[in-house]
């Protein structure tokens, strides 16, 4: 199946922030990666895991059948537990690397069939669709991108690159 205009631009965005999630988490000095900015903030290793699952249900919402690894500790937007040992960064970029392409090409190719059907619950400013899901869910994804970019700056890294 061909991709419609939606979901090619939609999966170029995917395609995009696979590269910024791998940007955001380079360099990062691994006593940094639980570290808080404060007590009402997520580390950067939960933030991570959280992503890794948002791409996971981005590909469940799409109809692939895969479980996400840290499913359990992190998925159905579980919150931080600080008696979690959550997976380290290079974990989640290992879990990225095993999904990221697959749920890419599985919204490229995803049927009008499949995108026009009723979400599984209701998102925040979008229709109850599975296409509406998704748009939420890509958005999602670049909140938190965004969040760690903040993060890495705040530790004095260089800002995430874009390249």
């Amino acid at each position: 199946m061909e991709a419609t205009q939606t979901t090619a631009g939609l999966s170029d965005i995917l395609r995009l922030q696979t590269r910024l999630f791998k940007n955001v988490l380079k360099d990062i000095d691994p006593e940094k990666e639980t570290e808080r900015i404060n007590g009402n903030t997520n580390h950067l290793r939960w933030l991570a895991a959280h992503v890794v699952s948002t791409r996971y249900f981005i590909g469940q919402l799409t109809g692939m059948e895969i479980e996400e690894p840290h499913f359990d500790i992190i998925g159905q937007g579980k919150k931080l537990d600080e008696t979690i040992e959550y997976p380290t960064l290079e974990e989640s970029l290992q879990d990225w690397d095993a999904i990221a392409g697959k749920v890419e090409e599985g919204l490229a190719n995803a049927s009008d069939e499949v995108l026009s059907a009723k979400a599984p619950f209701e998102f925040p400013a979008v229709d109850n669709t599975i296409l509406g899901a998704v748009s939420f869910m890509v958005h999602h994804e670049a909140y938190h991108i965004g969040q760690m970019g903040l993060i890495r700056k705040s530790f004095g890294s260089e800002a995430m690159k874009y390249n």
